[in-house]
């Protein structure tokens, strides 16, 4: 059976995720300029996994699963003791729930917890077969021997119902089918027949319940893996009119609630049950949430529709779709004098921009292409729901909105097609205060909103970024 190039590891609410990330060093040996890699890899496998005593430990914890065994507190002056005496943890619900409510990891009962993992060689363990040292061939022209560090990122999906003495050998198995991802990739993106350095990453495509994980080439352009990618979609079924394994689609774990000190999806903190009896219609994807006086720069009283559409490009980011850096206010400024939108003397000043400026800097700097929606009045975009709704449904990015002196972020739409009641889900960019999402939440920095928030005596221009067509 031909390898695939990707790992499945389904999941679910209840899923107890353990993620092991190590580094291996790998000798290739080269013949006539020809790196050997499945050789190298069938040595090392041979060597440091199938035979060796290695053990698994819970990072910070002294919770360490043995072949067969799983021992708890065995740790003294940094040396690992295998006690054969004492009652053993029977299920990874004996071992685990226990440790996240002692360290406070999980944050609620239907969200997946997440483990970290590390290995150990157990010493004073024989293994019990001899195994030779790896030894390199002198048959051929053989002129050069790499040693190579490979990167491990692997995850194993257990149940709390799940024998604690099987854990030791699913996460070898783990092991063992991540070398064979990275012995894949090393394959099928060598150079001049040399090994090319490789790093993991995990996805999950249109929040399924499973992530996939592979291996990338490092430093290798998007471009340069767009036929790979396209592969993974196929093979997947996935749709191939969207970017769902680019480095920016990478799946971060629910232990990661910020990027760059910036607050990821602050919405999903509210209810998604509608107070209105409506359908709700949200953002799609990840977001950062941008807003004044961050990266120590004071844009207070001038900044917030770029902020607005710092947030904007992050979706673009976080997407996949680009991998270009948030650009700063300066950026912001250079370029619609780029376009020539705006004179020279706009860049370093304090002047607004609106929904016609972001669409210019979206255009030019992330080759975005984006609707405007015009309303006469704040009172009016209440008629406008039905059309947001089918933007969130369709196109799924943030909407930046502006109108008198302020400019906000729409995030979705609750919309009662009976009654025509309306809420807008609203990111403010006027907040000036810490990353503290609570207080964002409960002082309303986003959050729902009635159609009286918007000014009924000032008109509004949307821009409404529309989701490019590719992969």
């Amino acid at each position: 059976m031909e390898a695939k190039p990707y790992r499945i590891t389904q999941i679910q609410e209840s899923t107890i995720l353990l993620r092991l990330r190590c580094g291996f060093e790998v000798l290739f040996a080269s013949n006539n300029g020809e790196c050997r890699i499945e050789e190298g890899f069938e040595r090392f496998v041979a060597a440091k996994l199938r035979h060796s005593p290695l053990a698994f430990k819970l990072q910070s914890e002294p919770v360490l699963f043995l072949d067969g065994h799983v021992v708890v507190n065995s740790l003294v002056n940094n040396t690992l003791f295998r006690s054969e005496n004492g009652k053993e943890p029977r299920t990874v619900g004996d071992v685990l729930p226990k440790v996240a409510k002692k360290t406070g990891k999980t944050k609620s009962s239907s969200s997946m917890r997440v483990f970290d993992v590390e290995t150990m060689e157990v010493q004073g363990q024989p293994s019990t077969e001899s195994v030779t040292s790896p030894t390199l061939s002198s048959e051929g022209d053989l002129s050069v021997a790499t040693l190579v560090k490979v990167p491990v990122d692997a995850i194993v999906a257990l149940e709390k119902t799940d024998e604690a003495s099987s854990v030791h050998a699913k996460l070898l198995q783990g092991l063992m089918d991540h070398m064979e991802l990275i012995r894949f990739c090393m394959i099928k993106f060598k150079q001049a027949g040399k090994v090319v350095a490789v790093e993991p990453f995990h996805f999950r495509p249109l929040n399924n319940e499973y992530i996939v994980t592979t291996y990338y080439p490092t430093g290798m352009d998007e471009t340069e893996l767009e036929t790979f990618r396209r592969s993974l979609h196929v093979c997947l079924e996935l749709p191939t009119n969207r970017p769902l394994f680019r480095r920016g689609n990478m799946y971060r774990f629910n232990d990661t609630e910020t990027r760059g000190g910036y607050l990821l999806n602050v919405h999903e903190g509210h209810s998604t049950v509608s107070p209105i009896g409506g359908q709700l219609a949200l953002v799609q994807g990840l977001y950062s949430y941008h807003h004044y006086m961050q990266d120590r720069f004071d844009d207070n009283g001038w900044g917030c529709a770029y902020r607005s559409l710092q947030t904007v490009c992050s979706w673009f980011n976080l997407q996949g779709y680009t991998s270009k850096p948030i650009p700063n206010h300066r950026d912001i400024q250079q370029i619609l004098v780029d376009v020539g939108d705006k004179q020279p003397k706009f860049v370093g000043s304090k002047q607004w921009i609106g929904s016609m400026e972001v669409s210019y800097v979206l255009n030019n700097y992330l080759g975005v292409e984006s609707k405007i929606m015009f309303v006469s009045s704040g009172a009016e975009l209440k008629e406008k729901a039905r059309e947001l709704a089918v933007h969130f449904e369709n196109q799924g990015t943030p909407i930046m909105i502006g109108g008198g002196v302020l400019a906000h972020t729409i995030l979705g739409v609750d919309f009662n097609s009976n009654t025509g009641d309306v809420r807008f889900l609203i990111l403010d960019p006027h907040y000036t205060g810490a990353e503290d999402l609570e207080v964002i939440l409960k002082k309303g920095w986003c959050g729902w909103k009635k159609t009286d928030f918007w000014d009924p005596m000032a008109y509004y221009n949307l821009c409404m970024p529309q989701r490019p067509s590719v992969i």
